[in-house]
């Protein structure tokens, strides 16, 4: 963070406002720790005291004695990913032909600007921009928030903390068995020809061919409900 990027950004204006994120705060006020003259050249002191003397004539508290409060249903003032998802419909989502942002007002929507008649993305393409959204475009430019882009952040949080392997938890046959859904009961009743039914779908195995297990109550909590198949 330089003076350029703090007139650049308007890192001032977004910190009195009470706008600016907690790591960009942080790095401000560090940066004004290790350069004091530069304080004086932004006119920091003089726009805190105006901004004082303005919330004294309103009435109105200082911010620091003002509890902040979530909006209800605001989706950009919950956590870090709640405020992505926002991010994602604004940049990437909202963008695409077909999106539905149109219909939220029915009255005015007419045939030609209808959704309906422009759904053309398919879920593997859809899939594959996403992921270019993503590692290419948001992970690799530089977030107001940070002073660095997403991806260089995270190679610095790996090299600050380690990567921590032992802390991963792999996607393997092990995890799915682990976390499948099970019934309220954990079992579930073998029916002769259709198998087992959690959450009403079906699974099945050909050992459920043996006469012998035909209701028969089993766990299942080693069901793959990915592959509608039982181990």
């Amino acid at each position: 963070m330089d003076r350029d990027f703090i007139a650049r950004n308007q890192i001032v204006e977004r910190y009195l406002s009470g706008r600016l994120p907690l790591k960009g705060a942080t790095d401000f006020e560090r940066f004004c720790k290790d350069n004091p003259k530069v304080l004086d050249e932004l006119g920091l002191p003089e726009r805190v005291n105006a901004g004082l003397r303005l919330l004294e004539a309103s009435g109105k508290p200082e911010p620091w004695q003002d509890k902040p409060q979530r909006p209800w249903a605001k989706p950009h003032f919950g956590s870090v990913c709640e405020r992505l998802f926002k991010t994602t419909n604004d940049q990437f989502i909202y963008t695409l032909l077909g999106n539905t942002q149109a219909a939220e007002r029915a009255r005015l929507l007419t045939r030609a600007v209808d959704p309906k008649h422009h759904a053309l993305w398919m879920l593997p393409d859809l899939y594959s921009y996403l992921c270019e959204y993503t590692y290419q475009v948001y992970d690799q430019n530089e977030h107001i928030g940070i002073g660095m882009t997403p991806q260089a952040a995270y190679l610095w949080g790996l090299k600050q903390g380690g990567e921590r392997e032992h802390r991963r938890i792999p996607y393997d046959d092990r995890f799915l068995k682990a976390t499948c859904p099970t019934t309220p009961k954990g079992t579930a009743v073998v029916q002769k020809g259709s198998g087992v039914k959690v959450n009403h779908f079906y699974y099945w195995n050909n050992a459920f061919r043996n006469p012998e297990v035909i209701s028969v109550r089993l766990g299942v909590n080693r069901t793959y409900t990915h592959r509608r198949k039982c181990d």
